[in-house]
């Protein structure tokens, strides 16, 4: 009689002994995987991380990592490998239906075919691969605690999965998860330590970094730059008849105005302190900057402003100044203080109104006496 154990290769006692090797030879690869997560990683880099670590482990053939927006919403397909889609195609996922969407209520979900004689799992009815499922063997929920964030998902792993699989991608799934959410609480912070508490907009530390930023950028790809800055027409004096609450509704609504007359995702505004405002208009020449800026001027001096009756003039007005680069400056110091120079004419010269220099016009003036 024989002393040698039993054979493990057949099908009833799990997978042949090469799917161990595969996943054993990969061993020494985690501690550089998890490395790569304890890095500072910014939200948008972690996916490609996450399949990059996939991939080194396992080596499948297809990998996909969707995650959720920060709102919520559909899972987003983030980070691809073996597919011809687009990242920002969205899945037909339903909740609890198919391995994607198995896994995206928090379960481990390995497909009927990958795991036959490797595990048991209970599936309902037999049912016809779902388009998001196509390819695919095993799905894991990417987690932060209880919270679901996305889900992970490879197929075609050679020589096949082994019982190490699911607890392995499981814990790729924790890692993201936990790197997702410390890099959402940076982004939260420095959001935070960017904005103005009251207006929710940049605050002026930030976009004074920000300008020599892209007056760099702007002088090295030739492009205009346009700096409009302006203030709140006798705001003292609607602080002292109305009170200060008053006056930071004022503020407040000032600013929602200013997000929504300036949507344009490549422009960035702030309030410069008090009651003064500024936005930085990329790629934007003086008069196309201009014609904004007055049409912005003209919807505020409309808008039903609390308490505007009691203003000198029946209305909230503004008066703004306008300086482009490079054609009013040479840097970002000389490009607010062109700004800030027609900013102070335009209220010298009656307020409510925006004023730039003139083509052959020096921007900078030595005549302004009047304060704000």
């Amino acid at each position: 009689m024989s002393s040698e154990p039993p054979s493990r290769a057949g099908a009833d006692h799990g997978p042949p002994r090469s799917a161990y090797g595969h996943l054993v030879d990969r061993v020494h690869l985690l501690p550089e995987v998890m490395r790569s997560f304890s890095r500072r990683l910014p939200e948008r880099d972690i996916p490609d991380v996450l399949l990059d670590a996939v991939d080194k482990l396992f080596r499948p053939r297809r990998v996909i990592v969707l995650l959720r927006g920060q709102r919520g919403g559909p899972l987003e397909p983030r980070s691809l490998k073996g597919y011809d889609l687009d990242r920002r195609r969205t899945f037909d996922v339903e909740p609890g239906i198919g391995l994607v969407g198995r896994a995206a209520m928090g379960s481990v979900v390995v497909s009927r075919d990958a795991a036959r004689g490797l595990f048991a799992i209970n599936d309902r009815e037999r049912r016809p691969v779902r388009p998001c499922d196509e390819g695919l063997d095993v799905a894991a929920p990417i987690v932060w605690e209880r919270e679901v964030l996305g889900v992970a998902a490879m197929g075609g792993v050679e020589p096949g999965l082994s019982p190490g699989t699911k607890s392995l991608l499981a814990s790729l799934g924790v890692v993201a998860g936990t790197a997702l959410k410390q890099a959402a609480l940076t982004r939260q912070l420095e959001e935070k330590a960017e904005s103005d508490p009251l207006t929710g907009l940049k605050n002026k530390r930030y976009f004074l970094e920000n300008l020599v930023r892209e007056v760099d950028e702007a002088r090295d790809t030739g492009k205009q730059l346009s700096l409009f800055l302006f203030d709140i027409d006798w705001f003292k004096h609607y602080n002292d008849t109305n009170g200060h609450p008053a006056g930071d509704t004022v503020l407040s609504e000032m600013a929602m105005l200013v997000k929504k007359n300036f949507p344009r995702a490549v422009d960035v505004s702030a309030r410069y302190g008090g009651e003064e405002f500024v936005v930085l208009f990329r790629r934007t020449p003086k008069d196309v900057a201009e014609f904004m800026a007055d049409r912005f001027r003209h919807f505020v001096e409309k808008h039903p402003f609390p308490h505007a009756e009691r203003q000198p003039r029946g209305a909230v007005t503004l008066s703004g100044g306008i300086a482009t680069f490079p054609e009013d400056a040479t840097n970002a110091d000389e490009l607010l203080k062109a700004a800030d120079d027609w900013l102070y004419e335009a209220k010298r010269s009656g307020r409510n109104r925006v004023l730039a220099a003139m083509p052959g016009q020096k921007s900078r003036l030595t005549d302004i006496t009047e304060n704000r």
